[in-house]
C-alpha cells in the first residue's frame, strides 16, 4: 500500500528513483515529440545550468563549428 502511494506521486518518483532533477522528465517528454521549437524549451532549460553549461560546450565543439 505504502508503494502505491508513493508511486501515485510520479514527479517525486522519478526523482528518488532516478536522482533526476525538477523538469528533465518535462525536457524529455517535450523532444520526444515530432516537432519541438526551441522557444518551448528555453525557459525549461534555463533552470537546468549544468545543461546549459553542457549544450554551450557542445555546440562550441570544432566539429559542429560552420566553417568560413
Amino acid at each position: 500500500m505504502r508503494i502505491l502511494k508513493q508511486l501515485n506521486n510520479i514527479d517525486t518518483a522519478v526523482q528518488n528513483t532516478l536522482g533526476m532533477e525538477d523538469g528533465i522528465a518535462t525536457v524529455l517528454d517535450i523532444l520526444a515529440a515530432k516537432s519541438v521549437s526551441i522557444a518551448r524549451l528555453e525557459s525549461l532549460i534555463n533552470n537546468l545550468s549544468w545543461l546549459v553549461r553542457e549544450l554551450v560546450t557542445s555546440v562550441n565543439l570544432p566539429y559542429y563549428r560552420k566553417l568560413r
